[in-house]
C-alpha cells in the first residue's frame, strides 16, 4: 500500500530523505521544524532500525511518516533508543546532518576536480 503523502518508492533510494517529525519544544513552547534526513546517510543503519521499530526496515517507517529525532539518533548511532528531551535530539540531529551534508558536498566537490 502506497503513502498518499510520499511518492512510491521506486527509484533511486539516494533521492529520498528520511522525515523527522516536528516535536514539541517543550523549552520553546512550539512545535520544531521537521528535518529531513539524507537517505544515504541513515541507510547504512537498516538493521538497526529493525531492531528499534520492531521488525520494520527504514523503507517502512519512511512510509509510515518518519520517525522522532531521537529514534533517528539512536538508529545512527547504531543503539537502542533511550528518551531524549526533543529539543536535544532536534539541536543533535540537525548539526549531525550539517556535518554530513557538508562531507558529502567536498567529496562530491572531490570526485568531479578528477
Amino acid at each position: 500500500m502506497e503513502s498518499d503523502n510520499h511518492p512510491p518508492l521506486a527509484g533511486p533510494p539516494c533521492s529520498r530523505f528520511m522525515p523527522v517529525d516536528g516535536d514539541w519544544s517543550y523549552q520553546y513552547h512550539k512545535r520544531l521544524t521537521p528535518i529531513k534526513i539524507p537517505w544515504a546517510m541513515i541507510a547504512p543503519h537498516d538493521e538497526q532500525c529493525k531492531r528499534n521499530c520492531a521488525g520494520q526496515d527504514l523503507n517502512r517507517v519512511w512510509e509510515r511518516h518518519g520517525m522522532s529525532a531521537c529514534e533517528a539518533l539512536a538508529i545512527l548511532d547504531d543503539r537502542p533508543w533511550k528518551n531524549m528531551s526533543p529539543d536535544e535530539a532536534h539541536e543533535e540531529l540537525t548539526q549531525r546532518i550539517e556535518i554530513y551534508s557538508a562531507n558529502a558536498e567536498v567529496s562530491h566537490s572531490r570526485r568531479s576536480e578528477t
